[in-house]
């Protein structure tokens, strides 16, 4: 739809279905993996960024399943993988959220620089500073981030 005209003059009745954040949904999926059991998300959208997110659970062993058009959940108890797979990471932004998670879960991660969009430089070095106040060990080979701790403070 290009535009909507209205023309006043009669009240406006009706429904209009809102879909979800795709801001706030990419950092909802990863932070699913926290959680020993099963996360139900609703109002989802069906967008190529989450598609992307529940490919990368998947791969480091949650149990992602859409329920219906708008509806995920996420079983993460099966998670055994601190490394998902390059090729997946680097196609969106977001990837970088899976840093926390899958750190608070398994204590270690290793990821590439989150890809996506490319709006010019967005570093990550916020989070890593985060990450070190927490007590991990950073280390960063080419474009790939290894972080692991015994435990975060």
């Amino acid at each position: 739809m290009d535009e909507l005209v209205i023309r006043g003059g009669k009240p406006l009745r009706g429904e209009v279905t809102i879909s979800g954040s795709k801001n706030a949904v990419v950092a909802i999926i990863p932070a699913a993996l926290l959680v020993d059991g099963v996360c139900r998300i609703e109002n989802v959208p069906n967008i190529s960024d989450v598609k992307v997110l529940v490919e990368l659970l998947n791969s480091v062993g949650a149990v992602c399943t859409r329920v219906d058009e708008s509806t995920l959940e996420i079983d993460a108890r099966s998670v055994n993988k601190h490394n998902p797979p390059y090729e997946l990471a680097r196609q969106l932004r977001a990837s970088y959220y899976l840093l926390g998670a899958l750190l608070g879960r398994l204590n270690r991660v290793q990821l590439c620089e989150p890809g996506g969009c490319n709006f010019g430089r967005r570093p990550i070095d916020q989070h890593e500073k985060g990450f070190a106040a927490l007590g991990a060990e950073i280390e960063r080979i080419g474009d790939t981030l290894m972080i692991h701790a015994e435990e975060l403070i």
